[in-house]
Protein backbone atom coordinates (compact mmCIF):
# COMPACT_ATOMS: atom_id res chain seq x y z
CA UNK A 1 0.00 0.00 0.00
CA UNK A 2 3.10 2.27 0.95
CA UNK A 3 4.57 2.43 -2.82
CA UNK A 4 1.03 2.57 -4.42
CA UNK A 5 -0.36 4.99 -2.20
CA UNK A 6 -2.18 6.95 -5.47
CA UNK A 7 -3.38 3.91 -7.30
CA UNK A 8 -4.92 2.82 -4.14
CA UNK A 9 -6.87 6.40 -3.29
CA UNK A 10 -7.84 6.26 -7.09
CA UNK A 11 -9.43 2.92 -6.21
CA UNK A 12 -11.03 3.58 -3.12
CA UNK A 13 -12.64 6.87 -4.65
CA UNK A 14 -14.03 4.90 -7.41
CA UNK A 15 -15.61 2.31 -4.51
CA UNK A 16 -16.83 5.52 -3.07
CA UNK A 17 -18.58 7.26 -6.21
CA UNK A 18 -20.14 3.75 -6.96
CA UNK A 19 -21.52 3.16 -3.60
CA UNK A 20 -22.85 6.57 -3.48
CA UNK A 21 -24.64 6.56 -7.17
CA UNK A 22 -26.12 3.56 -5.63
CA UNK A 23 -27.13 4.72 -2.36
CA UNK A 24 -28.65 7.71 -3.25
CA UNK A 25 -29.98 7.37 -7.04
CA UNK A 26 -31.56 4.14 -5.91
CA UNK A 27 -32.87 2.65 -9.28
CA UNK A 28 -36.00 1.41 -9.51
CA UNK A 29 -36.71 -1.02 -11.91
CA UNK A 30 -39.75 -0.31 -14.65
CA UNK A 31 -41.02 -3.23 -16.65
CA UNK A 32 -41.06 -2.48 -20.44
CA UNK A 33 -44.40 -3.88 -20.67
CA UNK A 34 -46.67 -2.37 -18.09
CA UNK A 35 -50.58 -3.03 -17.44
CA UNK A 36 -53.03 -1.82 -14.92
CA UNK A 37 -55.53 -3.77 -13.07
CA UNK A 38 -58.59 -2.61 -13.39
CA UNK A 39 -62.18 -2.86 -11.65
CA UNK A 40 -64.36 -3.61 -13.94
CA UNK A 41 -67.31 -2.79 -11.51
CA UNK A 42 -66.48 1.24 -11.92
CA UNK A 43 -66.32 1.07 -15.71
CA UNK A 44 -69.31 1.71 -18.33
CA UNK A 45 -70.52 -1.76 -19.25
CA UNK A 46 -71.26 -2.58 -22.82
CA UNK A 47 -73.27 -5.89 -23.37
CA UNK A 48 -71.83 -8.64 -25.92
CA UNK A 49 -74.90 -8.02 -28.06
CA UNK A 50 -74.81 -4.43 -27.93
CA UNK A 51 -70.88 -4.83 -29.01
CA UNK A 52 -71.40 -7.59 -32.01
CA UNK A 53 -74.07 -5.70 -33.46
CA UNK A 54 -72.06 -2.19 -32.91
CA UNK A 55 -69.37 -3.85 -35.09
CA UNK A 56 -71.78 -6.23 -37.58
CA UNK A 57 -73.73 -2.73 -38.67
CA UNK A 58 -69.92 -1.31 -39.96
CA UNK A 59 -70.07 -5.17 -42.36
CA UNK A 60 -67.53 -6.51 -39.50
CA UNK A 61 -68.89 -9.93 -38.48
CA UNK A 62 -67.62 -11.16 -35.49
CA UNK A 63 -68.38 -14.99 -35.79
CA UNK A 64 -66.04 -16.59 -33.31
CA UNK A 65 -66.11 -16.48 -29.97
CA UNK A 66 -64.39 -17.74 -27.07
CA UNK A 67 -64.61 -17.11 -23.30
CA UNK A 68 -62.77 -17.95 -20.40
CA UNK A 69 -63.58 -16.71 -16.37
CA UNK A 70 -66.27 -14.61 -17.99
CA UNK A 71 -64.28 -12.54 -20.10
CA UNK A 72 -64.96 -13.23 -23.49
CA UNK A 73 -62.99 -12.83 -26.67
CA UNK A 74 -64.65 -12.30 -30.54
CA UNK A 75 -62.59 -12.29 -33.69
CA UNK A 76 -63.53 -12.27 -36.99
CA UNK A 77 -61.26 -14.91 -38.02
CA UNK A 78 -61.02 -18.35 -36.17
CA UNK A 79 -57.84 -17.78 -35.33
CA UNK A 80 -56.92 -15.79 -32.19
CA UNK A 81 -53.42 -14.06 -33.76
CA UNK A 82 -51.99 -11.07 -32.77
CA UNK A 83 -52.59 -9.78 -36.27
CA UNK A 84 -56.27 -10.79 -36.30
CA UNK A 85 -59.25 -8.52 -35.31
CA UNK A 86 -59.72 -9.34 -31.16
CA UNK A 87 -62.80 -7.86 -28.92
CA UNK A 88 -62.49 -8.31 -25.58
CA UNK A 89 -65.21 -8.17 -23.35
CA UNK A 90 -65.02 -8.11 -19.42
CA UNK A 91 -67.48 -9.43 -16.86
CA UNK A 92 -69.82 -6.47 -15.34
CA UNK A 93 -67.77 -6.68 -12.11
CA UNK A 94 -64.85 -8.04 -10.66
CA UNK A 95 -61.40 -7.02 -11.66
CA UNK A 96 -58.71 -7.93 -14.32
CA UNK A 97 -55.72 -6.62 -16.53
CA UNK A 98 -55.89 -6.31 -20.40
CA UNK A 99 -52.14 -6.56 -20.26
CA UNK A 100 -49.75 -4.46 -22.22
CA UNK A 101 -50.11 -2.31 -25.09
CA UNK A 102 -48.55 -4.24 -27.96
CA UNK A 103 -50.75 -4.14 -31.38
CA UNK A 104 -50.15 -1.03 -33.24
CA UNK A 105 -54.30 -0.74 -32.81
CA UNK A 106 -55.55 -0.90 -28.82
CA UNK A 107 -58.42 0.70 -27.59
CA UNK A 108 -59.30 0.28 -24.30
CA UNK A 109 -62.83 2.06 -22.80
CA UNK A 110 -65.46 0.34 -20.55
CA UNK A 111 -64.90 -3.27 -20.13
CA UNK A 112 -63.90 -3.85 -24.16
CA UNK A 113 -60.63 -4.06 -25.45
CA UNK A 114 -60.36 -3.93 -29.29
CA UNK A 115 -57.15 -4.79 -30.92
CA UNK A 116 -55.74 -4.98 -34.31
CA UNK A 117 -52.61 -6.24 -35.76
CA UNK A 118 -53.30 -6.86 -39.53
CA UNK A 119 -52.63 -4.59 -42.20
CA UNK A 120 -56.22 -4.44 -43.59
CA UNK A 121 -56.90 -0.92 -44.52
CA UNK A 122 -60.54 -0.94 -45.11
CA UNK A 123 -60.82 -2.99 -42.17
CA UNK A 124 -59.33 -1.24 -39.94
CA UNK A 125 -61.33 1.75 -40.97
CA UNK A 126 -64.49 0.08 -40.11
CA UNK A 127 -63.47 -1.13 -36.58
CA UNK A 128 -62.79 2.50 -36.30
CA UNK A 129 -65.90 3.33 -37.05
CA UNK A 130 -67.54 0.73 -34.64
CA UNK A 131 -65.31 1.74 -32.06
CA UNK A 132 -66.50 5.48 -32.52
CA UNK A 133 -69.89 3.99 -32.07
CA UNK A 134 -69.39 1.99 -29.39
CA UNK A 135 -68.41 5.22 -27.14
Amino acid sequence: MVRYRISAAVVLGALAGVSAVFLFARPVFRPQYESEMIDFAERDYYGPQHVRQAFEARGVRLRYRTGFAGFLSFSNTPSFTADSLQVNIAPRTGKGSWGPRLEAYDVRFGNIFVSYGGDDRALLQRVQSAVETLR
